[in-house]
C-alpha cells in the first residue's frame, strides 16, 4: 500500500479552505467555544472540597437525609428506581444541578453577598434570601413538600458554595442529592 501525502488544508478540491492543518484549524475553532467557558470553570476550584471533612459529612448526608424524607413522606422506606430513560437520569443529575447551581449560587447568591451583610453565624443573608428563591422556584415545577424540602440542601450547598469560594462544591452536593432522591423518593 503506497503511503500518500497529506493534502494541505487549504486545497479547495475537497472543500477545505482553511490557512493551517487541520489540528490547528480545530483549535482554532475551538479556542472562543473553551473561552467563552473559561470564567466559570475558573470558579469550580477542583481541589478545596476533596480535603474539607464538613464537606464529605455533607456528601455522605445525602443518603439519610433522602431516605428521612421518604420515610416521612410515605411511610416507607423502599427504592423507588423506576428505570428512567437517559433524558430524566441526564436532566436530573447533570442538567439540573450544573444550570441551577450556575444561576443560584453562581450569580444570585453572589450578588447578594456583594449587597447584604454578612448574616449570623454561619449562615450569610445571602445564603438564605437566595435559599427561599430556590424553594420558591422549585414550587411551580413539583409538590409543594418536594419544594419545601429542598429549603435545607440550598442552605448547605450555599454555605459551600461560601465556604470553598467555588461553585464545584454545590454543584457535586446537587447532583448526590438529586440522584438520592431519584432513587428513594416517589416523584411526581
Amino acid at each position: 500500500m503506497r503511503h500518500q501525502q497529506p493534502r494541505p488544508a487549504t486545497d479547495r478540491r475537497h472543500g477545505a479552505v482553511l490557512p493551517a492543518p487541520p489540528p490547528a484549524a480545530a483549535g482554532w475553532l475551538a479556542g472562543p467555544g473553551i473561552g467563552l467557558f473559561q470564567p466559570v470553570v475558573a470558579r469550580l476550584r477542583y481541589d478545596a472540597p476533596l480535603r474539607d471533612r464538613l464537606f464529605l459529612a455533607a456528601l455522605a448526608a445525602a443518603l439519610p437525609a433522602c431516605a428521612l424524607l421518604a420515610w416521612v413522606r410515605t411511610g416507607t422506606l423502599t427504592w423507588h428506581w423506576q428505570s428512567p430513560d437517559l433524558k430524566t437520569v441526564l436532566l436530573v443529575l447533570i442538567f439540573h444541578p450544573l444550570v441551577e447551581e450556575l444561576a443560584f449560587r453562581g450569580a444570585i447568591q453572589e450578588a447578594l453577598l456583594r449587597r447584604l451583610p454578612v448574616g449570623f453565624g454561619p449562615l450569610s443573608f445571602a445564603n438564605l434570601v437566595t435559599s427561599l428563591l430556590f424553594a420558591a422556584m422549585h414550587l411551580g415545577s413539583r409538590a409543594a413538600w418536594l419544594a419545601i424540602a429542598t429549603f435545607i440542601p440550598s442552605l448547605v450547598f450555599g454555605y459551600f458554595r461560601e465556604r470553598h469560594g467555588s461553585l464545584l462544591s454545590p454543584i457535586v452536593l446537587h447532583m448526590v442529592y438529586n440522584g438520592m432522591a431519584l432513587l428513594l423518593l416517589p416523584l411526581p
